[in-house]
């Protein structure tokens, strides 16, 4: 997430839409991309993942292929 960008706090409940922060691009990596998971409570080892449907969405950019 892009430092400073996150629109939400720990335990919001967050509806279809919601803009919840910014994509950002931190590492080593060529573009920005984003990890995410959702779980049953906020232990991430006692929790068990929540299934979730991308209905749709839109490139904004595409990526060169790295150079060898």
């Amino acid at each position: 997430m892009k430092m400073g960008s996150i629109r939400v706090s720990v335990g919001e409940q967050v509806t279809r839409g919601q803009v919840i922060g910014l994509v950002g691009n931190s590492g080593n990596t060529i573009a920005p991309h984003l990890h995410f998971q959702l779980m049953s409570s906020p232990e991430s080892l006692a929790s068990d993942g929540l299934p979730y449907e991308i209905n749709s969405f839109y490139i904004t950019a595409i990526s060169p292929e790295p150079k060898n």
